[in-house]
């Protein structure tokens, strides 16, 4: 799907000058001793935290637009709390920029200065990871863009029908001030061969979404696939890799491997007929599905059964967009947040509203009603999963990605150079979002 095309402004955000109706707050950064705390020049206010809890904002008397009210928690709150995130530091290449703007509070509008800061990034470009399937860090955009919730932040946000691999050096280019990608060994990946530097600022599924499918009987374990070839459409995913590795086997010496996307297509119910292939990767999201609807037997081996680290669906932006426009970043990734509220609390309504954008445009991937509402769950039901009790969705496990960088390194994606990173990774901006229970901080 081209990037050029663009998803028109379902409607004109209508601000006063006084405010905007509805919400926003600000990134904090993080101290030596672990409290988290808001940069210079992002808000007028301070986070009330202890270290390791989920920061909620306070908000001084006269900056929030409205009156003053009491602070959304205060610190025996938030001691209280059983949210616990994890704690980084924040490097000058994630500071946010001069200059401050007040915090967004609960129940009140949008102050006047926060709005007219986020209207000056002007229009905002949101790449989709694949056209308008209802996949993590896509789904949960539009359903804050039907919802009308980039436009209660006072931000104008465009949505273009994309492939995460094709985004990335518009992105890079700021073209496109966010995308969403399939993995962070992606956004790193990419980040060096279109010299970026990416941020990534939510990461929804933390585990890896790729499994194996094999056929009946072909192989009752993993180590069975010794001798057997495995069909693929281009390569084999790195978390596959780092199973059968697991397991000592190698490709071309202990397995072969077979391209069948060119002769068969990629309809998983003819390539499962394919007589000479076992096993062929595949989307947990995806290929199950349209096998279980069409009735075929087979069997998974799940990388995450094995304790190989991955993670899907993350938003991510540029650097330099994120220093010049750091209220609307938090915002943008607030309205996300949200939008990922509404749409694991009714699947269904969220796969559908994703269905429908992509037949308004023409339906180039030939998605189907039953195939996105099977996405939807199936990704819906990972994130739940995977995210750490108590936690809030979308905060970045800075462990896991580095434990992904790691095995991807020992599987040559990075050539002979492993990425840092270190300055590739906001916490802090998702983590202001939420209150002290773990819910959105809204307006």
């Amino acid at each position: 799907m081209g990037l050029g095309r663009t998803i028109a402004v379902l409607t004109t955000a209508i601000v006063s000058l006084g405010a905007c109706s509805s919400t926003s707050s600000t990134a904090p950064t993080t101290t030596a001793a672990g409290a988290v705390t808001n940069t210079p020049g992002d808000t007028t206010t301070a986070v009330s935290t202890v270290a390791g809890s989920i920061p909620t904002e306070t908000t001084a008397p006269g900056t929030d637009g409205g009156g003053t009210a009491p602070a959304t928690a205060d610190a025996t709150t938030a001691a209280s709390a059983a949210t616990t995130l994890p704690v980084i530091s924040t490097s000058p290449a994630n500071a946010a920029p001069s200059g401050t703007v007040t915090a967004v509070k609960a129940g009140f509008l949008v102050a006047a200065d926060r709005c007219a800061a986020n209207k000056a990034a002007g229009p905002i470009t949101f790449a989709t990871g694949l056209d308008f399937a209802a996949s993590a860090a896509t789904v949960d955009v539009l359903v804050a863009k039907q919802a009308r919730y980039f436009e209660q932040m006072c931000l104008d946000v465009q949505i273009k029908p994309g492939r995460s691999t094709d985004n990335y050096a518009a992105v890079g280019q700021n073209q496109v001030q966010f995308g969403a990608a399939d993995s962070f060994s992606e956004v790193m990946q990419y980040g060096a061969s279109t010299q970026s530097n990416f941020v990534v600022l939510s990461e929804e599924g933390k585990t890896p979404l790729d499994t194996l499918i094999v056929k009946d009987g072909a192989a009752p374990t993993v180590a069975d696939l010794r001798g057997q070839t495995i069909g693929v459409d281009g390569t084999i995913p790195t978390p596959i890799q780092a199973m059968l590795a697991a397991n000592s086997l190698v490709a071309g010496t202990d397995y072969q491997v077979a391209d069948i996307q060119q002769q068969y297509g990629l309809d998983p119910t003819v390539q499962i007929a394919i007589p000479t292939i076992a096993a062929f990767p595949a989307s947990k999201s995806v290929q199950p599905g349209v096998l279980n609807r069409a009735i075929v037997k087979y069997h998974t081996f799940d990388p995450s059964d094995a304790g190989i680290p991955g993670n899907f669906g993350l938003l991510y932006t540029n650097q330099a967009f994120a220093t010049e426009f750091p209220s609307a970043v938090q915002d943008f990734v607030r309205a996300s947040m949200r939008g990922l509220e509404d749409a694991t609390d009714d699947v269904g309504a969220a796969s559908k509203t994703a269905y429908d954008l992509a037949i308004a445009e023409g339906n180039p991937a030939a998605l189907t009603p039953d195939g996105e509402n099977y996405r939807w769950r199936t990704e819906a039901d990972l994130i739940a999963k995977s995210t750490p009790p108590g936690q809030p969705y979308g905060i970045p496990d800075v462990a896991g990605l580095q434990a992904e960088v790691d095995s991807d390194a020992n599987l040559g994606r990075f050539g002979s150079t492993k990425p840092i990173i270190d300055t590739h990774v906001d916490v802090n901006t998702i983590a202001s979002v939420y209150n002290a229970d773990g819910k959105v901080i809204w307006p």
